[in-house]
Order: structure tokens, then C-alpha cells, then sequence
């Protein structure tokens, strides 16, 4: 026999209502018996019992001061754990989310954003090396001097313009590193 307290379920492979639109025996007993044990007083099993389910409260809520009171003593033994330097092998001050590091003291950083490679230096002169100087004016040497001069001082703008990108190369890898936590601003 089936719990007091329970209702049987329902009839589903039966029909609801017959072919004249009456309630079927099967579904009428169940609604019947579901009455019986929800609503009707003098077939209610629910009342019986509500000392039954009040001690089971009891019980649970013993229950949950026991995980309280264990939660808080796992909590202690945590922050020890937090606090601790020796753990999962670690030799030193453990570290955390967002410790980083400071000049006396290692830390966990963050991956620095990637930096582009510097370019190499494309300064080439090609103009032949200057002669002696002759002892009459020549026109020809004087062209040699003033194509070389010309050359030098394309290079040198060039070579200016190589030494500021890789000065806005380290500058880019300073920022970064001051952003990553691995340097101090």
C-alpha cells in the first residue's frame, strides 16, 4: 500500500474523459484520491505528519550548523593557507591575483603586450673614398667632394631617422613594461 502522504500517479495511458465526455473510472478515483490526501480533513495524512517533518527540521538544521561550523573552520585553516610561503612547493612569499611585483620583492606580473622588432639600419655610402687633394683645382675632384658630402649628409638624416624609431622602440617596451607590472612608473 502506498504512503499516506503520497498520491499514485496518474493514470496517463488511460483517457481523460469516455466517448460520451464523462470522466473515466480511472482518472475520477485518482482525482478522487488526490483530494482525499491534499485537501479533505478527514483523509488528510499531511496533518498527521507535520511532526514527523518538524523533527526531520530539526535534524537538518543540526545538520547545517555541523557544515557551518565546518566551513569556518576550513576557512581559518584557507587564509593560513593564503598566508603560508611553503606550499605546492613554492620557496618563497606565495603570491596571488594582482600581487605584483615590487623592487625587493618577486611577484606575479602580467604577460607584457608583444613589441615590435626594431629595423636594422639601412645607411650605405657608396661614393669612392676621397683622394689626396690636388695641388691645382680640378673640377672633377671638387664634384667627388660635393657628391660625397651630399651622401654623408643623406646618411646622417637617415641615421636620424633610424636612431627614433629605435628610441620610440624602447620607449614603446618601457610603457609596456610599466603597464605589465614589471617596472615601477
Amino acid at each position: 500500500m502506498a504512503d499516506a502522504n503520497q498520491v499514485s500517479k496518474p493514470p496517463l495511458q488511460t483517457a481523460i474523459v469516455d466517448q460520451s465526455g464523462l470522466l473515466t473510472r480511472a482518472w475520477s478515483v485518482w482525482f478522487r484520491d488526490l483530494y482525499n490526501r491534499t485537501s479533505y480533513k478527514g483523509g488528510n495524512a499531511i496533518d498527521e505528519n507535520k511532526a514527523a517533518l518538524d523533527s526531520e527540521l530539526l535534524d537538518v538544521n543540526s545538520s547545517l550548523a555541523e557544515v557551518i561550523e565546518q566551513v569556518n573552520e576550513d576557512g581559518t585553516a584557507f587564509v593560513a593557507h593564503v598566508n603560508d610561503n611553503a606550499a605546492h612547493g613554492a620557496n618563497g612569499d606565495i603570491v596571488g591575483f594582482n600581487d605584483l611585483a615590487e623592487e625587493d620583492l618577486a611577484g606575479l606580473v602580467k604577460r607584457m603586450v608583444a613589441i615590435a622588432d626594431g629595423v636594422d639600419s639601412i645607411v650605405d655610402i657608396v661614393t669612392d673614398d676621397l683622394l689626396p687633394a690636388p695641388a691645382a683645382y680640378d673640377q672633377a675632384y671638387t664634384d667627388l667632394m660635393a657628391t660625397l658630402t651630399n651622401e654623408n649628409k643623406a646618411a646622417v638624416n637617415q641615421l636620424s631617422i633610424d636612431l627614433n624609431a629605435a628610441i620610440a622602440v624602447l620607449n614603446n617596451l618601457l610603457a609596456e613594461s610599466k603597464a605589465s607590472g614589471q617596472m615601477t612608473e
